[in-house]
């Protein structure tokens, strides 16, 4: 099957793409806590579920980190739930925008998460979802160096095209696409030069954003 990059967008930050999305909704984030980065990215302004807390009508985080959730808590964060995907059937959280951002890399059975997703979503409901680009241009050097370089939880993969595929195959249809960088509080210079490149050839881009919706075919 072939994908035109064409189609997609460029975007400079994967936030504001999410938060966008979600202001005056109510919002389901999945992976709330950022582990095992919650307090670094607390502190530093970075944390994607304040920052959705802030515009959203209402929202609800579930993570399985209780560390991580307690840790938030006492910071005044009392909005994140210990909840796995799989208990989503039971959820009475009507959500009308769901965030699943730099989550499903880490997942053994992505399909299974993602089948659970669409039982729960709503007929009008979004899914956004995030992940590290195999495209992407510091993979890409890393090859040509001899090694690779990995998150010690990741557990699989994914191009446009095989994101698009996955989504397509347990019952999602791409809305909109979008090549984009995580934010940070210091960016280095060849990050920069990363995102200038990317400005023009957005498939080396450092993340992959897709907003779905149910395929009403299914």
């Amino acid at each position: 099957m072939y994908f035109d990059y064409n189609q997609a967008l460029f975007h400079p930050d994967r936030d504001e793409i999410v938060v966008k999305r979600c202001g005056g909704k109510r919002v389901l984030h999945i992976g709330a806590c950022d582990s095992p980065h919650a307090q670094e990215k607390l502190n530093s302004g970075m944390l994607l579920h304040t920052k959705i807390t802030e515009v959203a009508g209402e929202c609800l985080g579930i993570d399985i980190d209780q560390e991580s959730i307690d840790l938030l808590r006492k910071r005044g964060i009392d909005n994140i739930e210990l909840r796995n995907l799989h208990d989503l059937d039971h959820s009475s959280f009507d959500a009308d925008v769901i965030v699943f951002g730099e989550t499903i890399e880490h997942l053994e059975n992505p399909g299974e998460c993602l089948a659970s997703l669409h039982r729960y979503m709503g007929e009008s409901a979004q899914l956004i979802v995030s992940t590290p680009n195999c495209f992407g241009l510091w993979l890409f050097t890393q090859s040509l160096r001899n090694f690779e370089k990995l998150h010690d939880d990741h557990q699989i993969g994914f191009t446009l095209g095989l994101l698009s595929q996955h989504l397509n195959r347990f019952g999602f249809k791409i809305d909109q696409f979008y090549f984009t960088f995580l934010p940070r509080a210091k960016s280095k210079w060849w990050r920069n030069c990363w995102r200038g490149i990317a400005k023009v050839r957005p498939g080396v881009a450092e993340t992959l954003c897709v907003v779905c919706s149910k395929n009403q075919r299914t």
